[in-house]
């Protein structure tokens, strides 16, 4: 490589010349090493590279080495207190960071991260009115929030400030107050709020709602699920630029009581006139309070309800009503319940028929034209006809991912009301763009396609499935071969068959013996599949030696 910079850039393709391009390359680097071997090929690439080397800063410590030497000390501190902090070498570092993740619970070269107190009280001391990082982006904080930490974590609080994300699994409401009422204050244009407060959240819906009450140019929301979300969601319905809203995470409030009320939103016209994802973790009956009035940007909907009080099938048709006709935009919807705390060793008994949802609750669905994806993740099967099947192929085109096979509480091995092989003959003549689909089949040989109805299918069916999940269906031993050559025809080769999700209850013998079978299957799919090719080429062959035979003969008679 030429030593010179301007013979390195003449030699350079144009586009390489240009920095958005080159940061934008830089950044899908696989290795760091690479961009700090790219930082001394020239100057017109060393900026790009530094860029993309400092916009993210996980480790305050590396931040804190940049105004001088820091003591190796349990504690750790500046080693030369005669010396002034190098800001001119600060600065120009400081200001490639566009996001600082803080972990304070984490040992980091030799140093325990909350004991970064008197180094930054330092810092505090000495630094100028100038904003210490002018195009911070994202600040992340995990941890405790006590008042050394609020102390300086302001310093990284800047108006350039587009995304907050707090976790904290013991604030207590005096610091939480008054962190939120500091963020609120110097980070007024916000544009992702995420708010994870642990397990302990009682008494803390006041401090969060006076801040968000504030922050009214927000796009993105994430908050923990109170009981009572009735004056957060008053509060949220006139905001104007509001795009995604979250309430509740089912890994981190697993256990707690679910919301008891969410108040439906106003009859205004404008009520979440932006709102294009909608997440929630409450019960069928509280979720559909949200949705009493039209949502015209609605496309994504999930809504995690409580295993300890499984849905009805009245209220699944209910809520899947209320989404057909408020969301005529919805295209991902996930239904889906908030799994038990503790593993459940023994068998529980088998519910009632009238605890079954059938294909007739979900049917309302199907006017959402432009559903995409649709996960109905019950404790208890769905029962369905293979008819159903084809009303969701021909109404779902753009179907891209289906997913009716429970992850139940309880196995109950005598159900057989669910879609037969046949189903598939549907979804691949109608859903060219499926890629995942997750049912639980009945696979008979008397219900299986034949050789013929595959034929009739449309060229390059399945052509974008790369995963068929059949859960926890049934097979018995001898219909492994026929189930086996009929897949084989049917999947595509980039397929990965899934069976028997995992179970809370863990494997009986009866489900393990299926389980077993499902594995036969997959694996000998790939020998039919050669088998049939090898045949398939010695008929070829027959067939080409017969016609030169044929030709041979017909002109010596000639």
């Amino acid at each position: 490589m030429p030593e010179d910079d301007d013979q390195t850039m003449q030699s350079t393709p144009a586009a390489l010349k240009i920095p958005e391009l080159l940061e934008n390359i830089f950044s899908v680097s696989d290795e760091e090493s690479n961009c700090n071997a790219n930082v001394l090929v020239c100057k017109a690439w060393s900026e790009p590279c530094m860029n993309v080397i400092w916009k993210e800063v996980t480790d305050l410590l590396r931040v804190a080495k940049l105004l001088g030497p820091i003591a190796p000390y349990h504690v750790p501190a500046f080693s030369n207190k005669k010396e002034p902090f190098n800001w001119d070498r600060f600065h120009f570092y400081a200001k490639r960071i566009r996001r600082i993740t803080c972990h304070h619970d984490e040992y980091k070269d030799g140093y325990k991260r909350k004991n970064y107190e008197f180094l930054f009280a330092e810092i505090g001391l000495s630094r100028p009115s100038t904003p210490l990082f002018p195009n911070l982006q994202a600040l992340e904080w995990h941890g405790e929030i006590d008042l050394y930490r609020q102390n300086f974590s302001v310093m990284f609080m800047e108006p350039t400030l587009k995304q907050y994300i707090l976790h904290d699994n013991s604030a207590t409401v005096p610091a939480l107050s008054l962190i939120l009422r500091t963020v609120a204050e110097r980070c007024p244009g916000l544009k992702s709020i995420s708010l994870t407060l642990g397990s302990d959240i009682a008494g803390m819906d006041d401090a969060v709602l006076k801040f968000i009450e504030r922050m009214t140019s927000v796009k993105s929301l994430t908050l923990p699920p109170f009981q009572d979300m009735a004056p957060f969601a008053s509060v949220l319905r006139n905001f104007s630029h509001l795009e995604e809203l979250i309430i509740g995470d089912v890994q981190i409030y697993r256990g707690l009581p679910f919301i008891q009320s969410l108040s439906p939103p106003s009859t205004g016209s404008n009520c979440f006139a932006r709102l294009t994802t909608f997440s929630i973790v409450a019960s069928y009956l509280v979720a559909g309070e949200f949705f009493t009035n039209s949502l015209p940007s609605m496309k994504r909907v999930t809504i995690t309800s409580d295993i300890r009080k499984a849905e009805t099938p009245t209220s699944v048709k209910r809520l899947i009503e209320l989404l057909a006709e408020k969301c005529p935009q919805l295209e991902v919807l996930c239904l889906s319940y908030n799994p038990l705390l503790q593993p459940v060793k023994q068998q529980c008994r088998s519910p009632p028929p009238s605890c079954f949802v059938k294909s007739m609750h979900l049917q309302p669905l199907l006017a959402c034209s432009r559903i995409r994806s649709f996960e109905f993740n019950h404790p208890y099967a769905v029962t369905l006809e293979d008819q159903f099947a084809e009303d969701i192929g021909s109404n779902w085109p753009y179907l891209q991912k289906l997913s009716l096979a429970p992850t139940p509480c309880m196995q109950r091995k005598d159900f057989k009301n669910c879609f037969t092989l046949r189903a598939l003959l549907s979804f691949a003549c109608h859903c060219r763009h499926l890629y995942h689909l997750a049912i639980l089949v009945a696979p008979q040989p008397s219900t299986c396609p034949s050789q013929s109805d595959i034929q009739a299918l449309p060229p390059r069916f399945f052509a974008s499935l790369s995963t068929f999940d059949v859960g926890a269906s049934m097979i018995y031993e001898c219909d492994v071969v026929h189930v086996t050559m009929i897949l084989s025809r049917l999947l595509p080769e980039k397929c990965t068959i899934q069976y028997e999700k995992p179970s809370k209850l863990g494997d009986t013998g009866e489900s393990s013996s299926d389980k077993s079978k499902w594995k036969l299957v997959k694996h000998r799919i790939p020998y039919v599949r050669w088998m049939e090719r090898e045949v398939g080429a010695k008929i070829c062959d027959l067939e080409a030696e017969n016609r030169r035979l044929r030709a041979e003969l017909n002109a010596s008679s000639a």
